[in-house]
């Protein structure tokens, strides 16, 4: 239902505030591109809901469909800065730690992307529930992307809210590693480095 405002804030949730449209938007941006992939990204939701969001998405100009593939046009790539926004602003909201909500490592992809910038290269592979995500990065940005890096200097083995710890700064990687939360092969100080300091102190509150 259209707000029928004359405010861009209005007619932006027009196109993309309905439930779920986000989510896709997130699940593009994390490299799925068929329709399956993208449903298995989004537990519970139907899928009459789902093909009909697709639809709009398509016809808004914010994705496209070639053969069975999706992916966003310009303009919906153009969302990734809105959803990078809402993984720092919603960071806090993680601390509590998972608890019975669904989880799919890939979801990393884009959390990590949104927390990790420039800085002295490296090379890290991160191993979520059997999933590899790598970040490969440099002075001058910072690549994120499923599967295992080529010359990884470290493999770093953690739960999912252990991960957003670190990426957000709530946990130290080394203090993670002396209480039994995550492991590292390799360059400790390589993964180290990635994640930097932890800034909140309290560390029974982390992760």
């Amino acid at each position: 239902m259209a707000y029928r405002q004359y405010c861009a804030v209005a007619r932006s949730l027009d196109l993309i505030g309905d439930r779920w449209t986000l989510l896709i938007v997130r699940e593009l941006l994390s490299g799925a591109t068929r329709y399956a992939e993208i449903q298995r990204g989004l537990p519970g939701v139907p899928s009459n809901l789902l093909a009909d969001r697709l639809r709009r998405l398509k016809h808004d100009g914010i994705l496209t469909k070639d053969a069975a593939e999706y992916r966003l046009t310009a303009r919906g790539e153009a969302l990734r800065a809105v959803v990078h926004e809402l993984v720092r602003w919603g960071g806090e909201l993680m601390v509590v730690g998972r608890g019975d909500d669904a989880f799919v490592p890939r979801w990393l992809i884009v959390a990590l992307d949104a927390l990790i910038g420039p800085g002295p290269p490296l090379r890290v592979d991160i191993d979520v529930e059997g999933e590899r995500i790598h970040v490969a990065r440099d002075d001058r940005a910072a690549f994120i992307g499923a599967g295992p890096a080529a010359g990884a200097d470290a493999v770093l083995t953690a739960p999912g809210e252990v991960v957003l710890a670190l990426a957000s700064g709530h946990l130290d990687l080394r203090e993670a590693i002396a209480r039994g939360m995550a492991t590292c092969a390799g360059n400790v100080e390589a993964a180290h480095a990635l994640f930097g300091e932890a800034t909140i102190a309290d560390a029974d509150s982390r992760a």
